[in-house]
């Protein structure tokens, strides 16, 4: 079992435990795998073939799709994964493991917009043990919490503050406290998003 990891969790790590970590990335299928070394990551071709498809409308994004040569009985032939490379223009590339769609929350009048800058190592975000955000519908979102503990209503008010703030205003934030939603493969996706975009 893995997941992915955004910049922010990963300088988080570091700054605890006091050392530099590296991020490796591949699937169960074992069709793929990557190593990263200076925030770069390097596709092995001993592994499985990779190919880098550019994304329509989408700038130096590319879908990974991956030929392996791990399962000689039933190998994966051009399997086109639900994950992107991003290349900069220095040639270094990023891996974008879940799907672009669900990286977006979309305002009341089809705006998208980025969660990817909140920071949520904040304070106000230190009694929650998981949390993820479904939207059914434009203009609006429910913060699913999975509290440590039930939050008082001071720090819901701080929490959905700090999250209207970050979504410039276009989105109203419901809270609900239950666990998170988890994909029929066990793996945890922060943003659910259902608006059929």
């Amino acid at each position: 079992m893995s997941e992915g990891i955004t910049k922010e969790d990963k300088e988080y790590v570091e700054a605890v435990f006091g050392c530099p970590s590296h991020i490796y990335y591949g699937h169960s299928e074992r069709s793929v795998f990557a190593g990263e070394v200076n925030g770069s990551y390097t596709f092995s071709d001993q592994y499985g073939y990779t190919e880098l498809l550019p994304v329509e409308d989408e700038d130096n994004v590319f879908q990974i799709v991956v030929t392996g040569y791990m399962n000689p009985s039933m190998p994966l032939v051009r399997y086109h994964t639900d994950d992107y490379a991003v290349i900069d223009e220095d040639g270094n590339v990023t891996i974008d493991g879940w799907r672009k769609s669900d990286h977006y929350i979309y305002g009341r009048n089809g705006e998208r917009l980025s969660t990817i800058a909140m920071s949520y190592q904040q304070e106000i975000f230190e009694n929650i043990l998981n949390y993820q955000m479904v939207q059914e519908e434009y203009g609006k979102i429910t913060m699913v919490i999975e509290g440590i503990r039930t939050l008082q209503e001071e720090e819901r008010e701080k929490i959905e503050a700090y999250i209207t703030k970050r979504l410039y205003r276009l989105v109203d934030v419901e809270f609900k406290y239950d666990k998170v939603q988890m994909t029929p493969g066990g793996k945890y996706k922060r943003i659910i998003q259902n608006t059929n975009v």
